[in-house]
């Protein structure tokens, strides 16, 4: 197995290991991505809505956002090449690819949550949209202006920065879900080079 694929896919297990220490999964479990009404003495009401807290976003987003990086040897856009390293086993070289597939079909994917012009007018984003606006133009980097101001845009008002927040939410859990796996696949891969267990 090449140093270059070694690296990679220690890379993957390590932070993939970081992405876990923060608990976005967890806190998704437990809060859910719903929302809920609380009667006010004036008869109107307020909705609450459920996501992770501001911390564990932020915590969970620059390591989130490696794996979507092209110049990452480990990042989704290059595991076609990582699966190119025959001294991988089969199995695994299939599975780098299916993943990877898996991952492009999601961000094409549009949320059934989000009606066209909801966001914006005359918009209709898909979940890649979402996804790099909010670690690019939100939470994350801020140096990507366009980005930026359409992140303001679709948080302009407490609704809509809710909902982009709960979508964000749930395709960030679904990415994390494919590291996840990413991870058994290149930790199987490590303890057969080394011959022993790698973690």
């Amino acid at each position: 197995m090449s140093a270059k694929t070694i690296r990679a896919l220690e890379d993957i297990v390590e932070i993939a290991d970081r992405l876990n220490s923060h608990h976005f999964q967890e806190a998704i479990r437990e809060k859910g991505l719903g929302f809920s009404t609380e009667g006010t003495p004036d008869g109107k009401h307020i909705i609450h809505f459920e996501f992770p807290d501001d911390t564990v976003i932020d915590a969970t987003l620059y390591n989130l956002r490696l794996f979507d990086q092209q110049g990452e040897g480990f990042s989704f856009h290059r595991l076609d090449q990582l699966a190119e390293d025959k001294s991988l086993s089969e199995r695994t070289r299939h599975e780098f690819l299916k993943i990877r597939g898996v991952y492009f079909d999601l961000l094409e994917q549009q949320p059934k949550s989000v009606q066209p012009g909801f966001f914006e007018e005359d918009c209709h984003p898909n979940n890649g949209e979402i996804f790099r606006v909010f670690i690019n133009g939100g939470f994350g980097h801020r140096k990507d202006i366009p980005k930026r101001e359409r992140y303001k845009t679709w948080t302009r008002d407490e609704v809509r920065e809710a909902i982009l927040n709960q979508v964000f939410s749930d395709i960030a859990y679904r990415i994390i879900s494919l590291i996840d796996y990413l991870r058994t696949l290149a930790i199987n891969e490590l303890d057969k080079q080394q011959g022993a267990s790698y973690r």
